[in-house]
């Protein structure tokens, strides 16, 4: 499957403001540890300390916007046309918000008004669906945030971050000296909280499932293995599992699922959203 864009909505462009402040919050770091740089600070160590952060925030910012603009994903036309001219031999559930057949694991997502593959959840900070192609950069942005907000506050904390008066005669004024602790301060509570964020994230790729799964409709027979599971979000080639590069995109169509071996009645399914409702999450 092409990459494509995620399509625009009224609702999206409202929460589009949400954009420019997370690039804020980059910016907010990247005054004091790059642009508010002691003159003359050639060493090896200051080369290596902008080099390393540069990366981070390419990659940071890269994974960023590969989330905010590709399309999760939504049942193709023809494939829907197809199963309706079959006469539905699959039996799956209509949509009744979108009128259209339903896939394994997909739901309406009520913000952007579309039936989305694998839908994760709707996240304001990204102003997009998580789904099935998109869910790679998501996670990736949210490890690479984590570890660049750490990075960031441990680096200030080692400048003299709490040493407002060393702060001030080097940043030749209080409010520079005051952006920088800020920084510090904002930059270690985000890199904590996405520590817990993205190892949540990463198990329940690491088990095929999504935050709508995860309160009590993952059906276990989708568990294909940690490897197979992580390659229906990141791909096939593991060379770039770790950069925001769609390559081949996730393995399978996000319509058909390959399942493990059912040999117990504990491995029946419990898609309790493909019977009683079309449930969507919004974080």
């Amino acid at each position: 499957e092409e990459c494509r864009v995620a399509p625009c909505t009224s609702t999206r462009v409202l929460i589009s403001p949400m954009i420019v402040f997370v690039v804020g919050l980059v910016g907010l770091s990247y005054l004091p540890l790059v642009v508010w740089r002691e003159p003359g600070g050639g060493s090896w160590g200051v080369i290596l300390h902008l080099v390393v952060f540069h990366g981070l925030c390419l990659l940071l910012l890269g994974s960023y916007f590969m989330t905010v603009c590709v399309d999760p994903g939504s049942p193709p036309e023809w494939w829907v046309r197809r199963e309706i001219e079959a006469g539905n031999p699959s039996q799956l559930r209509t949509c009744t918000r979108s009128n259209t057949l339903k896939p394994a694991r997909a739901h309406y997502c009520s913000v952007t008004g579309r039936l989305v593959l694998n839908m994760d959840h709707f996240c304001p900070w990204v102003d997009n669906t998580v789904g099935y192609y998109n869910r790679k950069f998501f996670i990736l942005f949210l490890l690479y945030s984590c570890v660049t907000c750490l990075y960031a506050a441990v680096t200030l904390y080692f400048e003299g971050g709490l040493d407002l008066g060393r702060r001030h005669r080097q940043a030749g004024t209080i409010g520079g000296a005051t952006v920088r602790l800020m920084a510090m301060m904002v930059d270690f509570s985000l890199g904590i909280a996405l520590v817990f964020f993205g190892f949540f994230h990463v198990s329940m790729a690491a088990r095929n499932e999504t935050t709508i799964e995860s309160c009590g409709l993952a059906d276990p027979r989708y568990d294909v293995g940690c490897v197979g599971n992580l390659e229906q979000v990141f791909g096939a080639n593991k060379l770039i599992w770790w950069l925001p590069i769609y390559g081949s995109g996730p393995v399978g169509d996000g319509i058909h699922w390959p399942s493990g071996p059912a040999d117990d009645d504990s491995r029946t399914p419990v898609f309790r959203s493909e019977v009683d409702s079309d449930d969507d999450s919004f974080a």
